[in-house]
C-alpha cells in the first residue's frame, strides 16, 4: 500500500493506515497591529453600563451564556456602587456620578447633571456582589464622595467582538442613552457595513428581529467611509441617521464615534472626536416592545458585518450626555491615568490576578477566561470562530528558506519584548482549549472523541476515554488543574481495558500509555501509573512474535496479536520503532525492567540491518527483522522510527550511543538522498524514495525533521559549533520554513496533507489530499526551534497558524479538520481527532509560553504523540 494511495483513511505520524485513524498520505490578522487588550464590564444600575476595551482587536468572538434567569443582570452586574472617573487634572462626567444616576432612576425624564465635585481618593473596593437590574444605586452614594463599583475587569487579548446581554439602557428607547468608542480602521478598509455594535439583524422588515439599535462605519455596499446609526421602529427595521460626511482619523489612525439619544426631544446626535456632526429627530414611535439579541460588539447580529480594525474604550451610558461631557469621554485612552488607576484599585480584589506590572506603560493584558473561571455562571463566555483573519500569502521571511535566516543575534530587550507578547497571546490559546474541552465535557465525556459538528460522542479506539487521557498533561501544563482533577476522577473510576477488543499496538501506546505516564509524571498522582501498567501489560503481548517485533494489533481483553491484512503480513518501520519511550518510562516508573528490554530489542534488530545509507525501508518482516519493500520515506509509516532513534539516546541520558550512532547514520543518508530543493523559489524539502526513485513530495508528517534535526544539533557530542550539528541545523531551519511555507501559500493559510514540487511551481497541494486534519507537526518544530534558538520569528507563524484554525476549523463546540485548505469556503468536517489536544493546541500554546516548566534540553522528552516525560535518571521507581 502506497503511502497517500491507500483506500484506508487515516494515519498518525508513523502509525498503520486504519478505518479509525488519519489519511495514510504521504500572521497575519485583518487590519490594525497585535495590540494587547483589556476589558472591563459594569452593570452600575439599570441607567447605566460600561464596557472598556482597550485595543480591541477584532476577529473571535466571545458570546455570554444567557440562558440563566436574570442573565441581563447577573452576567455583568458586579457591584452596588458608581465608579468615579475623577482625578486632579481630568473632569469626571456628572452623569456618571451616583447621585445623579439616583436621580435618574426616579425622574421619568433624566435631567442633566450638574458639574461634578473635586476629586476623590478612591476607597479600596468591597467584594463584589452582584446586583439585579432592577436594582437601585445606594443612597448612601452621594456626589461629593462616589462609591466605586465593583467591575469584574479582565484582559481581552483574543483577535474578536463580543456579545453580551443588551444591557437596560438600550433595551428601550422610553428612556435616554450614549454609545462611544475608539475606532482605528486598516489602511485600505474593506467596504459595506463594519458594526461597531448592535443588537438588531439587518433589514427592514418591523418586527421583534429588527427591534434595537446599530453603529457602524460605510453605508451599504459602499466604502463611503460615513458614520452610521441604524434603528427600529414599529413602521420599519432600518430608520437611519448618518453624517455628511466620512469619518476622518487622526495621525496615529485613531477616530472617536458616537450617538446620544434622548427621548424627551427624540433627538438623535452622531459625533465624531467629541463634536456633533448630526443631530435629528427620531421618528415618531422609537419604543419597541421587546429585544431579543444580545448587543454584538464589533460583529453584526448575525454573525456578519464584522469590523476590521480595532475598538477600545466602548462604553454606553444610561443617559444622553451633552457635549462637554461627549468630549470628556472622547479624551479617554488605554494609557490614560483615570483608566490605569480604575485597574490597579479593582483588579487584584475581584480576580485576584497578579499584581499589576507597574513598570510598563498603559494597561496589564489579563485574560478574559481568567474572569468566566471566577465569575462563572454557566461558562458565562465563549470564544468562537474568527472571521476576518486573511492570510497575507507565502514568500514572506525569505531569508529564513536556506537556514541561515535564523543566525542573526537578538537583544534581551527584543527577546523580552517577544515574551510579553508571547503571554497575551498564550492567554488566548488557554481560551480555546477551556472552549474545547468544555465541549467535550458537555457531549462526550469519557468517549474516545467528541464529534465537533453533530455534538455527539463516539468510540473509534475502542471506548478508552481517548481524548481524556491524551489531553490530561495539556490541561496540566495550561493550569487548568480543575479539569485535570475531574479527568483524574474518570480514570480513577471508570477507565477499564477489560472490555477492549483488539487495538493499533502503535496508536494506543502513543495516545493511552503515554498519556497516562505524563499525566502521572506531571500530578505524582499513582492513580495514573496503576492504570498504565495495567495498559502497558496487555499491550506488551504484541512483542510476542517469532523476531520480538511487535505485531501492529493486539487485543487487550485477550491475548492475540496480528499485522493487518494489507501489509501483507509485515510489520510498520514506525510502528515497531515508536513505542520505546513509553514502555522504557513505564519500566523505570515500576521497576519492571522486562517492559524497556522488549522496547530496546526492536532497536537492537534494526540496528543489526546495516540499511544503505541509514535510511530504513518501511515494510519489515515480524519473523526476522528483514525488510519486505524499499520504499523509505519520512511521512506516513516510517517517520516517528527516526525520531525515537534522537529521543531514546537523550531519554537515556546520552548513555546508549547505538541510537546516537543510528540517528547521525540516517541523517547522513538524508542529506545525500533525500533533501531536494524546490523551483523556482529554492525551498528545502525532504522526499520520499520508492525503488531508488525520488518522489518530490513532502508529508505534513515530515515538517516533526526540523525540530528533531535541530534537538540533534544541540545535543551534537561534536557541539554545535561542529560542522555536522551546524549542517543539521542549516536543514532544520531550512525545512521548518517550507512547512512555513505550506501553510501560508495556501487560501485558507492552513496547510494540506501534503504537498508535491513541480519544477517551475514550487509547492503545489497534492490533488488526491487537499485537506487538514489538525495535525501538529508543523508547530511542534516551531515550538522547537524557538525555544533551542530564541528566534521570535517561530512565535509569528505559529500565530499565524493558530489564527487560520481559529477561523476555519472552529465549530460552536470543538474543532474539525477542512476538506480542501485551498478553498476559503471550506467549513469544519465532523471529526476531531485525540491529538489536536494532546499536540496541537499544547504545541501552540508552550510555543506562546516563556514561563513553561517544560525543559527540552535538561529535563524532558516529548514522546511522539507531545507528551512530556522527565528522562529515566529523574524518573522515581515505583513498584506496582
Amino acid at each position: 500500500m502506497k503511502g497517500h494511495e491507500s483506500p484506508l483513511p487515516v494515519h498518525r505520524r508513523g502509525g498503520t493506515p486504519s478505518s479509525a485513524r488519519r489519511i495514510s498520505s504521504n500572521g497575519g490578522g485583518g487590519g490594525g497591529g497585535g495590540i494587547s487588550t483589556f476589558c472591563f464590564m459594569l452593570l452600575l444600575s439599570p441607567a447605566i453600563m460600561i464596557v472598556f476595551f482597550s485595543g480591541l482587536y477584532i476577529g473571535s468572538t466571545i458570546a455570554a451564556d444567557a440562558s440563566s434567569p436574570n442573565s441581563a443582570a447577573n452576567s455583568v452586574s458586579m457591584g452596588s456602587g458608581v465608579p468615579t472617573f475623577t482625578t486632579q487634572t481630568q473632569k469626571q462626567p456628572a452623569s456618571v456620578g451616583a447621585a445623579s444616576m439616583a436621580a435618574a432612576a426616579a425622574a421619568a425624564t433624566p435631567a442633566q447633571p450638574a458639574a461634578p465635585p473635586p476629586a476623590a481618593a478612591p476607597p479600596a473596593p468591597a467584594p463584589p456582589v452582584a446586583q439585579p437590574a432592577s436594582a437601585a444605586p445606594p443612597a448612601a452614594a452621594s456626589a461629593s464622595a462616589p462609591a466605586h463599583a465593583n467591575p469584574p475587569p479582565s484582559s481581552w487579548l483574543s483577535d474578536g467582538w463580543m456579545t453580551t446581554p443588551t444591557p437596560p439602557a438600550l433595551s428601550t428607547f422610553a428612556s435616554d442613552f450614549s454609545i462611544h468608542a475608539q475606532i482605528k480602521f486598516p489602511k485600505n478598509p474593506p467596504s459595506s457595513m463594519r458594526t461597531i455594535a448592535s443588537n438588531k439583524r439587518g433589514g427592514c422588515a418591523a418586527d421583534a428581529g429588527r427591534n434595537g439599535v446599530a453603529l457602524y462605519i460605510n453605508s451599504w455596499d459602499t466604502s463611503d467611509g460615513r458614520l452610521v446609526f441604524e434603528y427600529g421602529t414599529s413602521m420599519s427595521g432600518c430608520n437611519k441617521v448618518v453624517t455628511p460626511n466620512a469619518v476622518k482619523y487622526s495621525p496615529d489612525g485613531w477616530v472617536g464615534v458616537g450617538v446620544t439619544y434622548e427621548d424627551a426631544t427624540k433627538t438623535i446626535s452622531l459625533f465624531v472626536d467629541g463634536v456633533v456632526q448630526v443631530r435629528e429627530m427620531a421618528s415618531d414611535k422609537v419604543k419597541p416592545q421587546t429585544i431579543d439579541q444580545d448587543v454584538h460588539i464589533g460583529v453584526g447580529v448575525d454573525d456578519d458585518s464584522t469590523f476590521f480594525g480595532q475598538i477600545s474604550t466602548f462604553v454606553v451610558f444610561g443617559t444622553a450626555l451633552d457635549e462637554e461631557n461627549v468630549r470628556y469621554v472622547n479624551s479617554l485612552r488605554a494609557d490614560s491615568a483615570t483608566l490605569k488607576s480604575h485597574y490597579t484599585t479593582h483588579v487584584q480584589t475581584l480576580l485576584g490576578l497578579d499584581e499589576p506590572d507597574k513598570k510598563k506603560p498603559g494597561l496589564v493584558p489579563r485574560d478574559i477566561s481568567d474572569f468566566a473561571a471566577t465569575n462563572s455562571r454557566k461558562g458565562q463566555f465563549h470564544f468562537q470562530a474568527t472571521s476576518n483573519f486573511m492570510p497575507e500569502g507565502g514568500g514572506r521571511f525569505e531569508d529564513y528558506k536556506d537556514g541561515t535566516g535564523g543566525e542573526k543575534q537578538f537583544t534581551q530587550e527584543v527577546l523580552d519584548a517577544s515574551d510579553e507578547k508571547a503571554r497575551g497571546r498564550r492567554a488566548e490559546i488557554k481560551a480555546s482549549m477551556q472552549h474545547v474541552w468544555a465541549g467535550y465535557r458537555k457531549y462526550a465525556f469519557g468517549f474516545d472523541e467528541l464529534k465537533p459538528l453533530s455534538k455527539k460522542g463516539h468510540n473509534p479506539w475502542g471506548g478508552m476515554g481517548t481524548t481524556l487521557v491524551d489531553s490530561l498533561d495539556t490541561l496540566w501544563l495550561m493550569g487548568m488543574k480543575d479539569e485535570f482533577w475531574e479527568g483524574r476522577d474518570w480514570v480513577r473510576d471508570h477507565l477499564s481495558h477489560d472490555h477492549v477488543g483488539s487495538v493499533s499496538f502503535f496508536e494506543t501506546t502513543i495516545r493511552s500509555l503515554g498519556g497516562l505516564l505524563a499525566a502521572y509524571d506531571w500530578s505524582d498522582d499513582k492513580v495514573f501509573l496503576d492504570k498504565a501498567l495495567d495498559l502497558g501489560t496487555r499491550l506488551a503481548h504484541a512483542f510476542e512474535s517469532p523476531s520480538g517485533l511487535p505485531y501492529g494489533q493486539t487485543t487487550l481483553n485477550g491475548h492475540h496479536s496480528n499485522n493487518a491484512g494489507w501489509t501483507g503480513g509485515s510489520s510498520l518501520l514506525a510502528e515497531i520503532g515508536t513505542v520505546q519511550v513509553e514502555f522504557r518510562y513505564l519500566a523505570k516508573a515500576t521497576g519492571i525492567q522486562s517492559f524497556a528490554d522488549k522496547a530496546n530489542k526492536v532497536f537492537e534488530i534494526m540496528h543489526r540491518q546495516h540499511p544503505n545509507n541509514g535510511l530504513y525501508p518501511i515494510y519489515v518482516s515480524s519473523q526476522d527483522g528483514h525488510f519486505t519493500n524499499n520504499k523509505i520515506t519520512f511521512g506516513a509509516m516510517g517517520d516517528s522510527f527516526y525520531e525515537y532513534m534522537i529521543k531514546c539516546w537523550l531519554q537515556g541520558d546520552k548513555t546508549e550511543p547505538e541510537f546516537r550512532e543510528m540517528w547521525d547514520e540516517s541523517m547522513a543518508g538524508v542529506h545525500k538522498m533525500l533533501a531536494q530543493k524546490s523551483s523556482p523559489s529554492g525551498l528545502s524539502y525532504i522526499a520520499d524514495l520508492n525503488g531508488g526513485r525520488l518522489d518530490h513530495k513532502m508529508d505534513h508528517l515530515v515538517c516533526f525533521m526540523g525540530g528533531a534535526l535541530a534537538l540533534g544539533a544541540y545535543t551534537d557530542p561534536e557541539g554545535l559549533d561542529s560542522p555536522r550539528a551546524q549542517r543539521d541545523l542549516k536543514l532544520a531551519k531550512a525545512v521548518t520554513y517550507t512547512c512555513y511555507q505550506m501553510y501560508a501559500r495556501m487560501a485558507t493559510g492552513i496547510a494540506p496533507e501534503f504537498v508535491r514540487f513541480e519544477n517551475g511551481r514550487d509547492m503545489v497541494a497534492g490533488s488526491n489530499a487537499p485537506f487538514y486534519i489538525l495535525r501538529p507537526e508543523t508547530v511542534e518544530s516551531f515550538f522547537i526551534l524557538n525555544k533551542l534558538t530564541g528566534d521570535p520569528v517561530y512565535r509569528e507563524w505559529g500565530w499565524e497558524v493558530y489564527q487560520a484554525i481559529e477561523k476555519y476549523c472552529r465549530t460552536e463546540v470543538a474543532y474539525g479538520g477542512i476538506d480542501d485548505v485551498r478553498r476559503t469556503g471550506s467549513k469544519p468536517t465532523d471529526r476531531m481527532e485525540s491529538f489536536f489536544l494532546a499536540e496541537t493546541m499544547k504545541y501552540l500554546y508552550l510555543l506562546q509560553d516563556p514561563d513553561t516548566e517544560v525543559d527540552i534540553l535538561n529535563k524532558h522528552v516529548f514522546n511522539t504523540e507531545a507528551h512530556p516525560l522527565r528522562k529515566l535518571e529523574l524518573v522515581k521507581k515505583r513498584a506496582s
